[in-house]
């Protein structure tokens, strides 16, 4: 059965964190299938920067996190009903010296990087496979430079017709003005669409505490996670939802 459903998400979990309730509210529909493809899930072969090591001890994980993280997303898509997709591209900070600090990690990428034309080849023979699919990318926000070649090769494929929606990347946009940041960096008139996901909420928090490595960096604990994405499911316009940001009507 061809995916209904296809989220990108540019690192291994912030699809979850963001949108997981959209994730298992469509898995739920017994007619489709819903996959969520990972765009840097691959493997550093080569020396790592001093930041790169830093994060690993910071995660607890110092050797084959990459094969731990992605352990992690097939948990947390399991609970989910979603399937895993992982490319081989590398995180920002293994794949370009110029991303050697956390201050480097939030802006335009470096115009050596050529991430986003490889991206965008293998995305566009995903959507050649599955043109009837939704397509789920990141806004953007918090300006990470994985989230924004991502979102880019997403607006690209937007533009050109395909069925695209953008979520609002967790926990980035519970920094406040971050969102608005984003929005008039972009420029350009997308509507918003809330999704109410209150009776899959409680799934997405299972799945979300799944990425135990990066619980303590992002969130400092378990319990400060499911603080601030139930606070931002509820601060959206009461109730519990998740939000997307659409240039036109998005089935």
């Amino acid at each position: 059965m061809a995916a209904a459903h296809i989220f990108v998400s540019p690192h291994l979990d912030d699809v979850v964190l963001s949108c997981g309730g959209l994730v298992a509210r469509a898995a739920a529909t017994a007619t489709t299938t819903v996959e969520v493809i990972t765009v840097c899930a691959g493997q550093p072969r080569e020396a790592l920067t001093p930041l790169a090591r830093q994060l690993h001890a910071a995660w607890g994980l110092d050797t084959e996190p990459v094969a731990a993280r992605r352990d992690e997303d097939r948990r947390a898509l399991a609970l989910l009903a979603a399937q895993p997709r992982w490319f081989e591209e590398l995180d920002a900070v293994y794949r370009h010296p110029a991303y050697c600090t956390g201050p480097a990690l939030f802006g335009p990428p470096h115009p050596d990087d050529d991430l986003a034309a490889r991206l965008a080849r293998r995305l566009e023979a995903v959507v050649a496979a599955q043109p009837e699919a939704h397509y789920y990318f990141p806004l953007g926000v918090g300006d990470h430079v994985d989230h924004r070649v991502t979102h880019q090769v997403g607006a690209k494929l937007a533009a050109r017709g395909v069925d695209v929606a953008f979520y609002e990347e967790l926990p980035y946009a519970l920094t406040p003005g971050a969102l608005g940041h984003r929005l008039e960096l972009l420029g350009e008139r997308l509507l918003p669409r809330l999704v109410d996901v209150a009776e899959v909420f409680a799934l997405k928090l299972r799945a979300g505490l799944e990425y135990r490595s990066q619980i303590a960096s992002l969130f400092r604990d378990a319990a400060g996670l499911e603080l601030l994405l139930s606070a931002y499911a509820a601060g959206l316009a009461g109730g519990c939802h998740e939000r997307l940001w659409t240039g036109r009507n998005f089935g």
